[in-house]
């Protein structure tokens, strides 16, 4: 018989090893018996999941209809928010003499969370248009679009405003925007003794900390109901705290006028508007 020779084989080692020998086959056992509970649970879990997928297609066949039912309706939530239409007067046509006439309508915003960034506008008579003109209107503000001196051989009775553009802006802007806050006295009308030349003489008083670079003003004259004078006027150099005297005139004859109204326009939305001083502390706009 040979003899064999172990090395550096421990006798732990040893006895591990005929251990596994006189129990492979109960190992092949337990791992046959492992393999299969592993397949029971992963198949089980597995019709669970596939069971559970089916119930809740059903139960959310159910729901969507109901979540598609009460989508946003978008189209409904513009017209909502969407700023409502300028609403405009009937214009006016004012014969000034010498082949001459005067345009005017009133127009208001009824918007409180819009304002009009830029209306672009003329008039049409027959065939005569009156050259383009600007405004702008903040919200909740009435102004009067004119459009003075238009020269026109022929009469012009019937009058039409016809809006080229009209750009709307959240009125979030006005946030940035200097204040207005003029302070006017009421609107001296008078006449010279013979009749021809009339003068509108107003005060107004820049009530703001800002200095305005120049402000129109309109100046509407009433008979009654009806618009029967126009003009507009500018100053220059409005300073903060200022009081000026400002003087509109005509030089035509005139009905009975019983109201004259002085309307400042500044043009807010152009930052140039504002201006500081000499020494004078800079001004956040």
């Amino acid at each position: 018989m040979a003899d064999y020779q172990i090395d550096q084989v421990s006798d732990k080692e040893l006895k591990f090893g005929y251990w596994l020998l006189t129990h492979k086959d109960k190992l092949k056992k337990w791992l046959i018996y492992a393999l299969a509970c592993w397949c029971v649970l992963t198949i089980s879990y597995s019709l669970y999941g596939f069971i559970n997928h089916f119930i809740e297609e059903s139960q959310w066949s159910k729901i969507l209809p109901s979540f598609t039912a009460a989508q946003l309706d978008f189209t409904a939530y513009r017209e909502r928010h969407r700023p409502q239409p300028l609403e405009f007067l009937e214009p006016t046509v004012i014969y000034s003499g010498a082949n001459k006439y005067d345009f005017v309508i009133r127009v208001k915003n009824p918007n409180k969370q819009w304002l009009v960034r830029e209306l672009m506008y003329q008039f049409q008579s027959g065939d005569y248009t009156s050259p383009t003109q600007t405004a702008a209107l903040l919200p909740e503000q009435e102004l009067y679009l004119l459009s003075l001196a238009n020269f026109s051989p022929r009469r012009l009775n019937q009058l039409q405003l016809k809006v080229l553009d009209l750009q709307w802006q959240g009125s979030y802007l006005l946030l940035s925007l200097p204040e207005i806050n003029f302070v006017t006295s009421a609107v001296d009308f008078s006449a010279s003794q013979s009749g021809n030349n009339y003068r509108a003489v107003w005060s107004a008083t820049n009530q703001t900390i800002y200095n305005f670079r120049e402000v129109d003003w309109q100046v509407i004259l009433y008979s009654g109901r009806r618009i029967v004078g126009v003009n507009q006027v500018r100053i220059e150099e409005f300073l903060s705290g200022q009081t000026r005297e400002i003087t509109a005139s005509w030089f035509k004859k005139l009905p009975q006028v019983s109201k004259a109204l002085a309307l400042p326009l500044v043009k807010i939305l152009d930052p140039t508007v504002i201006y500081q001083s000499p020494g004078q502390v800079e001004l956040p706009y």
